[in-house]
């Protein structure tokens, strides 16, 4: 699984690729730290986008709803501090698959990563038996 990571916190993006890295979840294909550029995160098709929240210029759920109107077709973890549910759920609404609470936790990152890759399995699967 290909994973791209956009946040403006380089110790987090570090903390992010070795979890990613070390329990063999995928590749980190790329990362936006302060230069968010849309087109490399499209040109590189990543499966999955580890997102920050709150980020200057354009916060995350900008970032997820442009990147599926110009067909984008990762699945996105929104990663924050914001508890606020009013976030929460725009986040959710925009297209985000999991919401993970900062600070990092490794198990949680793994488990959802894990989960994310077993419903692109499933996706694929049910893809293949429709197909039949």
């Amino acid at each position: 699984m290909r994973i791209y990571i956009v946040e403006d916190d380089i110790s987090v993006i570090s903390i992010l690729e070795d979890i990613v890295e070390s329990n063999d979840l995928g590749t980190v294909c790329g990362e936006s730290g302060s230069g968010l550029d849309l087109d490399k995160i499209l040109a590189l098709a990543p499966d999955l986008v580890l997102v920050d929240l709150l980020m200057p210029g354009k916060d995350g759920i900008q970032v997820v709803r442009e990147l599926k109107e110009r067909g984008c077709l990762a699945k996105f973890i929104m990663i924050s501090q914001v508890s606020s549910k009013e976030m929460v759920a725009k986040a959710y609404l925009a297209g985000v698959d999991f919401f993970i609470n900062k600070p990092i936790n490794l198990i949680e990152v793994r488990q959802v990563i894990r989960n994310i890759r077993q419903q692109m399995e499933n996706e694929r699967d049910l893809n293949t038996i429709h197909s039949v």
